[in-house]
């Protein structure tokens, strides 16, 4: 998977998440609360483990640039990382 696809489902994991919970507090919903709360814990997760430069291992969280700011390297969103 793309650093670019690890992103945009952390992002929608943490939307959707935010969404439930803020739903089950309008709706009271406890079950929705909790689905939310797993959803926006799942989505920062990802976030922390999987959205890093290839190459220091740098979070690149909310920074959508070309090069990485700590080590310089150029960040290909679209190449699936090293393993």
């Amino acid at each position: 998977m793309t650093l670019r696809r690890w992103m945009i489902l952390s992002i929608a994991l943490m939307l959707s998440g935010f969404v439930m919970l803020s739903l089950s507090r309008t709706a009271d919903v406890p079950a929705a609360g909790a689905a939310g709360g797993v959803l926006l814990a799942a989505g920062l997760v990802i976030e922390l483990l999987k959205i890093r430069c290839p190459v220091c291992g740098a979070h690149v969280r909310g920074f959508f640039g070309e090069y990485c700011k700590y080590c310089g390297e150029k960040l290909d969103w679209d190449k699936p990382p090293r393993s």
